[in-house]
């Protein structure tokens, strides 16, 4: 830019006494640079690699909020609840089915005693009490459902009590908190569609119907046409545009309201639910898997439940670790235990990984008992030192006589990384998985493909209540963690492909470049 002001200055004949030679040599150079600049070779996988780069660069800042006020102020040593009803806690780690709810039915007065327990364990056990209201609200949901309760004459099903919480407690926006293993958080999933191809240039965003360009206005009467423009890929690997749009409601279709200069039209554009990877019993036995397809090493991660394959991603990482390009497959993992995915990341890097947020744990009398459950049933001598020094912290907490409340506070560090990775990613990636990708995340050379993320962060999902009478299970954390990931949006890829190709359209892509 300083050559053309320089250049233009000189044709304005502002610029009396400079070199002529000195000034065409320059701009020889300069067009030659350019020349080369416009026509090297820089593949459309450096590329995307380069701006995903940029975007990693571009760090957040950490939640500056004031968390004082989520503390729910107790009395040093008060349990909150009588002694002998703490046998209806267990750690989360333990499996759990789905109550089966079919035909059981239970008395008002038994109804009314569950609820009212379930509220006094939330009072004095969930970090999220007060994020997510006052007293008042808490006071409020619980009478409009002993009130519900009460419009029956005398029993009603567990299942009617279930929906009744779940309607109730509608203002949890914690994709963890669980009724009967049902989240009360509706996931925005990714609609989209794959018919028109949409491009854009100095005008604004446009398609072509019947071979006849149009310009996009609006979608859905919103003219802010961005930011339902995902970049995707085709089916032959090539980067393209998509129309797609993230809703809690089903869309079948968008209307599109289209000018081509001279006429304007409506159309309606219709739209695929993503669907996500969903594993059976075999499958999900096999939990870690890796296989090479065009000399390039693929790691199927679908779950993170059993420790058994532990060493296995340890062996991967260091294996991964300076290889020109892998893919990591998360599609379908649900989560479990934060300690696999960290032992990745710890192998593959050297270090654990900073992200930014803000932890809360309420370490009190009702969750230390449940903490020292959840102790006796981890493998320590099997776990690496990072998390044995976790686990004696955790010790020492639980053996706390008091109630407190822990404060933690981190910022995002991205760290160097020349190993270029994918990550395939759905909707039904979540918890521990959702933590792995935001690690993956501080990483440089690092592209996500597939759809949004569970959003299933802001808690740590470590406590559950079994109600007495109804045996519906409440689950909740003792810790929430105020992050850049949007409980119920989730964590949002670099390529948008709703499909369940993803695998075969990345391979294809990284063929053609």
């Amino acid at each position: 830019f300083n050559i053309l002001y320089v250049f233009s200055k000189y044709m304005e004949g502002k610029i009396v006494k400079f070199n002529k030679q000195k000034l065409f040599s320059t701009l020889l150079t300069f067009l030659f640079l350019f020349i080369l600049y416009r026509f090297s070779n820089v593949s459309e996988l450096n590329t995307l690699f380069i701006n995903a780069n940029i975007k990693r660069i571009e760090v957040s800042p950490t939640n500056s909020e004031d968390y004082r006020q989520y503390l729910m102020k107790y009395s040093p040593s008060d349990l909150g609840i009588p002694e002998n009803q703490l046998n209806c806690l267990e750690p989360a780690l333990l499996e759990s089915d789905s109550y089966n709810l079919q035909e059981k039915t239970i008395e008002i007065k038994e109804a009314i005693s569950d609820v009212t327990l379930l509220f006094e364990v939330l009072k004095y056990s969930y970090a999220g009490y007060l994020y997510f209201g006052n007293e008042e609200k808490w006071e409020t949901a619980k009478n409009n459902i002993l009130n519900q309760i009460n419009a029956y004459p005398e029993k009603l099903s567990v299942f009617t009590l279930q929906q009744i919480l779940i309607k109730n407690l509608y203002f949890i926006k914690d994709n963890h908190f669980l009724i009967n293993n049902t989240p009360v958080l509706n996931h925005e999933d990714y609609y989209y569609n794959q018919t028109f191809t949409i491009q854009q240039d100095s005008r604004g965003f446009y398609l072509y119907v019947n071979t006849q360009k149009w310009y996009i206005e609006s979608i859905e009467g919103d003219p802010n046409v961005e930011q339902y423009i995902k970049p995707s890929l085709d089916e032959s690997g090539s980067r393209c545009n998509y129309i797609g749009i993230l809703s809690t409601h089903p869309y079948t279709a968008v209307t599109l309201k289209l000018n081509s200069g001279r006429d304007s039209k409506e159309i309606h554009v219709k739209l695929e639910k993503s669907t996500g990877k969903i594993y059976n019993e075999i499958q999900l036995s096999k939990a870690y898997s890796s296989k090479k397809i065009n000399n390039i090493p693929i790691f199927s991660m679908r779950s993170f439940i059993s420790t058994n394959n532990l060493t296995a991603y340890q062996e991967s990482a260091k294996y991964a670790k300076g290889k020109d390009l892998i893919i990591l497959d998360l599609r379908g993992n649900s989560g479990g235990q934060t300690t696999i995915p960290a032992t990745w990341f710890e192998s593959f890097t050297g270090q654990m990984p900073k992200t930014n947020h803000i932890d809360i744990r309420l370490a009190n009398l009702i969750n230390n008992y449940v903490t020292k459950k959840a102790l006796k049933i981890i493998d320590y001598e099997n776990l690496t030192p990072y998390f044995k020094n976790l686990y004696e912290i955790e010790s020492d907490i639980a053996t706390q006589t008091k109630n407190k409340w822990y404060i933690t506070k981190e910022k995002k560090v991205v760290l160097p990384n020349t190993t270029k990775i994918f990550v395939l990613i759905d909707k039904n990636v979540a918890s521990s998985a959702e933590w792995f990708v935001e690690s993956l995340d501080t990483l440089k050379n690092v592209v996500f493909v597939g759809t949004n993320t569970s959003g299933c962060t802001l808690s740590k999902q470590s406590i559950r209540c079994t109600l007495p009478y109804s045996k519906l299970t409440a689950t909740y954390g003792d810790t929430i963690s105020i992050n850049d990931i949007e409980e119920g949006r989730g964590f949002e890829p670099d390529i948008w492909i709703g499909g369940n190709d993803t695998l075969e359209r990345i391979l294809a892509f990284i063929e053609k470049s």
